[in-house]
């Protein structure tokens, strides 16, 4: 595993989060 790949995993899995992260609050700011 080089370090470069594994900060793309990394970063992949914090983009992920923070999508969900944001329609969680566009799905709840809609009530």
């Amino acid at each position: 595993m080089s370090k470069r790949r594994y900060m793309k995993i990394i970063a992949d899995i914090i983009g992920v989060t923070v999508d969900i992260f944001e329609k969680s609050l566009i799905y709840l700011g809609g009530y």
